[in-house]
C-alpha cells in the first residue's frame, strides 16, 4: 500500500479515474453542465455512505444510548434568529470580476504556496549562484527579486496568518491578501477591495401567501435544542444525549475541492445535554490512555506543531476542558481509524478565540490529512447554555432541567416585600401585576433592583395589566371576548417596597442544561475514507484497489461462477440468497471474461472476499464437492471453505468477531489462480 504522503500524481490519478468509472459520485445535473458544491452518490457511493452511516449508529448511538429524531429541513426565521444563525452565520467574501472568492480561503492557499516556496530556497538560492549574471542578467536579477521577496517575511509570520485566516476580520484579510500579493484568481488584478459578509444560508418562503419567511436548514442542531422539552419529559434526567442524521443547507461562496466543499451534504449531529458545573463522564477513564495529536491554540498563535499526548494528560493540562469534551474527541480518533482513516493523519485542532462560532464556549476540529491538506471532518463544541437560553428567551418556554437536591439547601435569599397599601393607593389596577413581578424575581435582579432605587430614588418597571371586564347592561345578552392585558409603565417609590432576608428551602434546582455538540461531517468523512483506502498493488500498478473496513465496504461478497456452465448457476444463487439472508449485500459476476479480470473489478469497489464456483464444487466424485474457494481481497489469499459453512464464516470476517488468520487456521488453503498473479 503507498503511503498517503507519497501518493504520486498517477496514483490520485488512478483514484480519480476510478470513482469515475465504477460512479461513486459524479457532478450532480451534469447533462445540464453541472452546479459547482452539488453532487449525486451512484450505487458504490451511495452504499458505502449507508454502511458509513450505520457504523455512526452503532458506535455512537448504540453505544452511549443517544435518543434520535428526524426534524424539518424547513426552518421558520424566529428560530434561526434567535439562534444567532441570521445575523452572524457569515463567511467573507471578494470580488474578482463577476465572480466572488472566499477570502480567508484565498489567503491559506496563498500562505501554503509561499511556504512551499520558502522551503524551496536553498535550491533556488543554489541556482542563481550558478547564474552568470553578465550573460543571464534578466534571469539573475527576476531569480533574486523572487528569493527577496520570499525572504521579506519569516516563515513562522507565513504560518501564523495561514493559522489564523479564518478568524480575521475584514481588515485584517484586506491587508493579508495585499502585502502577500495574492492576485485575483479570475482576472489576476490585487484584491484592493473590503471583504463583505456573506449569509451562507439558502432563503425560502414557507407558504404561498409570502409572509412567512424561512432557511434550509444550515445545521441539525436547532431541531434538537427546539424540542428539548420533549425530549427531557421523555427520560426525566441529565446527562442524556440526542441524535440526528439528514440533510443540511450552505451557499458557499465558491464550493472547490470535490466532496470536500457542497452547498448540500450530510451531517450526523450529537447533542449531549449535562449540567454546566458538573461534566464529567462514566466513560471518560478507559480513554484517557488513547495517544493522539493535538494543537492548541497557544501552539497555533506561536507557530508551534501539534503534539503527541494522551486525552489524560491534555485535560490534565486544560487543553481540553472537561471530561465530556474528552470523551467524545477520544470516540471520535476511534471512530475514523475504525473507518480506515490512518491514526497518523488525524489530529484535534482547537479553535482560536477569533474562529470560535457565536455559540461555542470552547471547539477543537478534528483534521484528517489528504492530498488536499488537513481537513476539518468534525467539530466538537462546548456550546454552552447558549442554545437553550436564546429559545427560552425568544418563545418564552422554559428550556431547563431540575435536580432533586437530598436533603434540601437551606439558602439565605433577599427578597422584595411590597407595601401593598401604598402600592394600591398609588398603582390601582396596576399594584397586583406589580406584586407578582416582584415575586418572580431572582435574588441577582432583587440586588439590582435595590441599588437602583437607592441610586435614582425610583425604578421604573413594565408590566401587563389586564383591561376591566364592564358589566353587562343586558343579563342575556352573550359575554364580550376577554381584552388582551395592556402594557403600562409604572414608577416604584422607596415607600412601596421593603427588602428582606429570608431563609429559603431549597428542594429543587432548576437550571439551563448546556451541550457538548460532536458534529461529523459525513461527506467529508467519506471522502477521505476514499483517500485512504486507495492504493496499487506493486506487482501490478494498473489495478487499483480499495480497502475499506468490511463492514463499510459496499458490498461484502462476490460470486464468481468459473466458466459459464449451467451446472453453477443454482449453486451461486443459493449462496447469494444464504448471504442476504444474514444481511450481507452481494454480487453475482457469470460474465465470460478470466477470473482474475472478475477478481480486479471487485477489488475497484472494495470487495473484501470473493467466492469462485469451480468444477471440484459440483463433481460427486471430488473430495472438494460442495465446496468453494474464498478470497480475501488485500493480500489475495484463498481458502476452501463448505458451501454450509460459508455465510457464517463471512458474517464473522465483515462484523470482525473472526479474522482472516483465524479462517486460515479452520480452512484448508487454495492455490492461488495464475490470472490473479
Amino acid at each position: 500500500r503507498i503511503p498517503l504522503d507519497q501518493m504520486d500524481a498517477e496514483t490520485y490519478a488512478a483514484l480519480q479515474e476510478t470513482l469515475r468509472h465504477r460512479f461513486f459520485f459524479a457532478p450532480a445535473f451534469e447533462i445540464y453542465g453541472g452546479y459547482a458544491g452539488l453532487f449525486v452518490l451512484g450505487p458504490s457511493g451511495t452504499s458505502l455512505q449507508d454502511n458509513l452511516l450505520a457504523e455512526w449508529r452503532r458506535h455512537f448511538v448504540l453505544e452511549d444510548s443517544v435518543l434520535e429524531i428526524k426534524d424539518s429541513v424547513v426552518t421558520p426565521h424566529p428560530v434561526l434568529k434567535a439562534s444567532g444563525h441570521v445575523d452572524r452565520f457569515t463567511d467573507y467574501l471578494v470580488r474578482d470580476g463577476t465572480e466572488a472568492f472566499r477570502a480567508d480561503k484565498l489567503l491559506e492557499e496563498a500562505c501554503e504556496a509561499r511556504l512551499a516556496q520558502i522551503a524551496n530556497l536553498p535550491q533556488m538560492k543554489h541556482d542563481l549562484a550558478a547564474l552568470d549574471p553578465a550573460t543571464k542578467r534578466k534571469e539573475h536579477e527576476t531569480l533574486a527579486a523572487q528569493i527577496a521577496e520570499l525572504e521579506r517575511l519569516p516563515v513562522e509570520q507565513v504560518e501564523i496568518v495561514r493559522n489564523k485566516a479564518d478568524g480575521f476580520e475584514p481588515a485584517d484579510l484586506r491587508h493579508w491578501l495585499l502585502e502577500l500579493k495574492v492576485p485575483g484568481p479570475k482576472t489576476g488584478l490585487p484584491l484592493t477591495a473590503m471583504p463583505e459578509p456573506f449569509n451562507l444560508m439558502f432563503p425560502t418562503q414557507i407558504g404561498a401567501a409570502g409572509n412567512c419567511p424561512g432557511f434550509l436548514r444550515p445545521e441539525l442542531a436547532q431541531g434538537m435544542f427546539v424540542n428539548f422539552k420533549r425530549l427531557y419529559e421523555s427520560v426525566g434526567r441529565l446527562p442524556f444525549a440526542c441524535g440526528q442524521i439528514g440533510q443540511v443547507y450552505r451557499n458557499e461562496i465558491a464550493p472547490r475541492g470535490g466532496m470536500f466543499r457542497l452547498r448540500e451534504f450530510t451531517l450526523a449531529e450529537i447533542e449531549h445535554f449535562c449540567r454546566d458545573d458538573e461534566k464529567r463522564h462514566p466513560k471518560f477513564a478507559p480513554l484517557a490512555g488513547l495517544s493522539l495529536q493535538v494543537w492548541s491554540r497557544e501552539a497555533q498563535e506561536k507557530g508551534e506543531h501539534p503534539v503527541r499526548l494522551t486525552l489524560g494528560e491534555a485535560l490534565a493540562t486544560h487543553r481540553i476542558g472537561n471530561e465530556t469534551h474528552a470523551y467524545f474527541i477520544g470516540r471520535t480518533q476511534l471512530f475514523l481509524e475504525r473507518c480506515g482513516i490512518r491514526a497518523d493523519c488525524i489530529r484535534f485542532r482547537q479553535h482560536l478565540l477569533k474562529q470560535m462560532a457565536h455559540y461555542a464556549r470552547d471547539c477543537y476540529d478534528a483534521e484528517v490529512r489528504t492530498q488536499a491538506g488537513w481537513i476539518e471532518v468534525v467539530g466538537l463544541a462546548d456550546r454552552s447554555c447558549f442554545d437553550l437560553t436564546q429559545h427560552s428567551k425568544a418563545t418564552g418556554v422554559d428550556l431547563v432541567a431540575h435536580e432533586r437536591l437530598d436533603p434540601p439547601v437551606v439558602k439565605d435569599e433577599l427578597k422584595i416585600v411590597p407595601n401593598k397599601k401604598e402600592m394600591g393607593k398609588t398603582l390601582k389596577g396596576a399594584a397586583q401585576p406589580v406584586c407578582a413581578h416582584l415575586d418572580a424575581m431572582t435574588e441577582e435582579q432583587v440586588r439590582a433592583f435595590q441599588a437602583q432605587l437607592a441610586r435614582d430614588g425610583h425604578v421604573t418597571l413594565t408590566v401587563l395589566v389586564p383591561v376591566p371586564v364592564e358589566k353587562k347592561k343586558d343579563a342575556a345578552a352573550p359575554a364580550a371576548a376577554p381584552l388582551p392585558p395592556v402594557p403600562t409603565t409604572v414608577e416604584l417609590l422607596p415607600n412601596m417596597v421593603e427588602f428582606k432576608t429570608v431563609q429559603t428551602k431549597i428542594s429543587d434546582r432548576v437550571f439551563i442544561p448546556a451541550v457538548i455538540e460532536p458534529s461529523f461531517g459525513i461527506s467529508r468523512i467519506f471522502n477521505t475514507i476514499l483517500e485512504h483506502c486507495f492504493y496499487r498493488r506493486p506487482e501490478d500498478v494498473k489495478r487499483g484497489v480499495f480497502r475499506f473496513p468490511p463492514m463499510l465496504a459496499p458490498t461484502k461478497c462476490a460470486i464468481f461462477p468459473l466458466s459459464g456452465d449451467d451446472r453453477f448457476q443454482p449453486v451461486c444463487q443459493k449462496i447469494a440468497s444464504d448471504l442476504v439472508k444474514l444481511g450481507l449485500s452481494r454480487t453475482i459476476d457469470a460474465s465470460g471474461v478470466a477470473i482474475g479480470r472478475r477478481y480486479a473489478r471487485a477489488d475497484e469497489v472494495g470487495t473484501p472476499y470473493a467466492v469462485t464456483v469451480d468444477f471440484d464444487t459440483i463433481d460427486a466424485q471430488h473430495p472438494n464437492f460442495e465446496s468453494v474457494t474464498l478470497r480475501e481481497r488485500d493480500s489475495c489469499e484463498q481458502i476452501r471453505v463448505k458451501i454450509a459453512e460459508l455465510p457464517a464464516l463471512v458474517r464473522g470476517l465483515v462484523e470482525g468477531t473472526n479474522t482472516w488468520a483465524d479462517a486460515k487456521t479452520r480452512f484448508p488453503t487454495a492455490a492461488r489462480p495464475a490470472s490473479d498473479e
